[in-house]
């Protein structure tokens, strides 16, 4: 886990990095992650009905949040994928 913060430092500003996905403390107190995007790789608009929010195994040890364009495929991953990344099975099999 790693800490820093944004801007003037306030309440909104702060930013903890845990398992590679940056966390911003919200004004409120509570925390939140990045959204996920608008549009995918390929243009498709992401919302309701128009994507599959899920979360991948990998051998790095984190799970990888994920959004799937229901129309193409193209998926997103929270955190991105690093070298040491393979999507694996939950039983640990290679995906």
């Amino acid at each position: 886990m790693s800490k820093g913060s944004r801007g003037g430092g306030g309440t909104g500003d702060e930013v903890v990095v845990v398992g590679g996905v940056p966390l911003r403390r919200n004004r409120d107190g509570s925390w939140s992650e990045p959204p996920y995007p608008a549009v995918c790789a390929n243009g498709h608009e992401l919302g309701p009905y128009r994507v599959t929010i899920g979360v991948s195994h990998c051998r790095c040890g984190i799970l990888h949040r994920t959004a799937q364009c229901n129309e193409c495929g193209a998926t997103y991953f929270l955190p991105p994928p690093g070298d040491r990344c393979e999507s694996t099975a939950l039983d640990g099999r290679h995906g």
